[in-house]
Parts: C-alpha cells; structure tokens; sequence
C-alpha cells in the first residue's frame, strides 16, 4: 500500500514523512509591522507597526488597537497545513522627511509585515510642520490637508496648527482640539496619533505617534500672540504592547514622540519609540529594530532644519507545537528557541516579499 506523503518544503526529515494536508493544531503567532518615520521640523511622531497577536497559551496579552482591548486577534485564526508554503514578511521601517519643504517633509509609513493570511499594517508616518497651516489644499498629493499625520497600523501623530477649528484670524481662545482630524490607526491593529499644537503661533509642537496600545498623547499649544514665550510640549508617543510569546515579556509597538520648537518646551516621549527632539536643533530619535516603534519627530530651529528619526523595523514570531518543525527559505533570518512543549521561531528579517515558510512533522 503506498504511503501518502510529501517531500516538499520542510516535508522530510530523517525517515519521517509528512502527511500533505494534515492540518497544524494549537499554532500562535505575533505578527508585528515597521513603525513609521517622525516628522521633520516640531513635527508628529511616527505611528507604531500594525500588532496582532494569537497565543492561547498567554490568553491576557491582546492584539493592538480599540477592537481588541480585551481579546486576541478575531480575525487571526488561522488554519495551516503540513506540506504548503506560506507568505513569510518582516516590515522594513519607515524613513523620516529630510527636509519641511514639500513634498520630502512628510515621513514615510512603516512596511507591513506578512504571515501566511495575515497582514499588520506599516506605522503612518509624523507629519511635518507645513509652510501654511491653513492651506484649504493638501500639502503633498492624496495626503491629508493640515499637517495631518498618516494612516497605518497605529497612525502618526499631527504636525502643528493641525488639531484646531476656527482660522487664524480667530483668537486662539477661540479655537479647539478637533479629534476628526487624528492621524488614523487601524482600530484592530493600533491608534490614532495625537493632535498638533492648536494655535498658529509660535511654538507650535506636534502630537505623538499612535501606539498599540494607547492614542498618541497631543501637544500642549503654545502661547496666544503677544504673550511671553511659554513651553509648546510636544505629545508623547502612544504606548505599546506587552507580550510572552517567546516565553519572556517584551514590550513592542510604541509611537514616536512630537517635536517642538528650539529650547522653548521638551519634545513628546517615546511610548517605546522614539522620542521628540526640543533643544537648539536636534534630529528625533529612531525607533527600535524589530520593535516596530515609531521615530521621533525633530526640533524646528531657526538655526537650520534636522531630520526626524526612522522607524523601528518588525518582527514576526511563531510559536508551534513541538511535534513539528519550520523550515524557512533562504532569505529569512531567523532564531529558535524549544520547550518541552513547544518550538519558537522568531524571524527578524526577510530578505524580499517571495519568502516562505512550510511545516512538516518532527
């Protein structure tokens, strides 16, 4: 009688045989995005890598975002089977604007990150402090008008005279935070970045990047004109996640910081991203490698323009039974770990979007 197997990708090893199509029980995942760049010039700080999470055996560690406050992932249920190769991606972090000048002021968003049907969204990327606040047209083509932070796993946080109604004419008195106007986040993957500064006067600080966890904090609005220069804080980033996987607690996905002018008031902390530079002209710090953390936005300075900070790259762990094993293709960097119950594989790196992996039994 023949023996129904396979020797594909990961089907053999000694004389075990995989049985092609047996379907993979009790496999977790963490699937962690590249968090975006931070504005440049008292910008938004860069939004954190979409976060999703399924991992039965850590039940109270949840996947970002407002949807999932108290749950896993409910879309993340995945059904693998033996002998098939899967999608395998780690999302590259955004690159920061190199200049407030459109269009190269606006950061860049983070890259998704991939495994098998599962896709987390790159960070939305800081906005940068805009020539013209009011400006009615959108400062690069198909961006949000205002100095808006992007859209993305968790979105980035506002650049300044973003977050306000009424128009400059108005007194500042009369103008208030306009929450419509976030940064937006995934609401399954991360949040909204904060507010800009709301007033068009100096010293205009931006809001911080959206986290896993929580919404980018916003800024704290400068002076009213005529008024004595007081500090204009830039927003702390949103918080990231906590989460055992790899059998030890690590935190990941945090925003980046805002940015504020000069030495007139402090730049947002990082919620494990990178922070908001503030003194004499300074660039935003980057986030984390495989953190999927959002970089900080930088100073504005009249002393000269400084780049925000890059986004942390991602990461993506599996966590299976240790009856199986992975077999991943050649451009995949990776580590493993095993328990007696379980083999971990945390891949830190891909080397393009055709890598895969393929289960087999041990």
């Amino acid at each position: 009688m023949p023996i129904l197997g396979s020797f594909g990708a990961g089907a053999a090893k000694g004389f075990g045989l995989t049985m092609a199509g047996k379907k993979i029980e009790g496999i977790s995942f963490f699937v962690l995005a590249g968090g975006a760049g931070g504005g440049t010039n008292q910008g938004g700080g860069g939004g954190a890598g979409g976060y999703r999470l399924v991992d039965p055996a850590n039940s109270s560690q949840y996947s970002g975002g407002p949807d999932n406050s108290s749950s896993q992932d409910p879309a993340g249920q995945l059904d693998l089977f033996l002998g098939k190769d899967y999608s395998l991606v780690v999302g590259a972090g955004g690159t920061t604007g190199q200049n407030p000048a459109p269009p190269t002021g606006y950061s860049n968003n983070g890259s998704p990150s991939v495994f098998a049907t599962i896709t987390s969204l790159g960070g939305g990327g800081g906005a940068f402090h805009p020539p013209t606040i009011r400006d009615a047209n959108p400062i690069i083509p198909n961006s949000f008008p205002e100095g808006r932070g992007w859209p993305g796993g968790s979105g980035g946080g506002n650049g300044v005279g973003s977050g306000e109604n009424g128009d400059d004419q108005n007194p500042p008195s009369s103008k208030t935070a306009d929450p419509s106007k976030r940064g937006p986040g995934d609401p399954s993957q991360g949040f909204p970045g904060g507010l800009g500064g709301y007033t068009d006067k100096n010293p205009f600080p931006g809001g911080g990047g959206g986290g896993a966890g929580a919404s980018g904090t916003d800024a704290t609005p400068g002076p009213p004109p005529g008024a004595s220069p007081q500090p204009g804080n830039g927003g702390p980033g949103g918080n990231g996640l906590t989460n055992s996987i790899t059998g030890s607690p690590v935190t990941r996905g945090g925003g980046g910081g805002g940015g504020s002018r000069e030495d007139q008031g402090p730049g947002g902390s990082g919620g494990t991203g990178g922070g908001g530079s503030w003194r004499n002209g300074q660039a935003g710090t980057a986030g984390g490698t495989n953190q999927g953390a959002g970089g900080g936005s930088s100073t504005g300075a009249n002393t000269g323009q400084f780049p925000g900070g890059n986004g942390g790259s991602g990461v993506v762990v599996i966590k299976i039974p240790a009856s199986f094993n992975a077999t991943f293709s050649p451009g995949v960097t990776q580590t493993s770990s095993t328990s007696p119950s379980f083999k971990i594989y945390t891949v830190t790196a891909t080397s393009d979007s055709s890598q895969t992996v393929a289960f087999s039994e041990a």
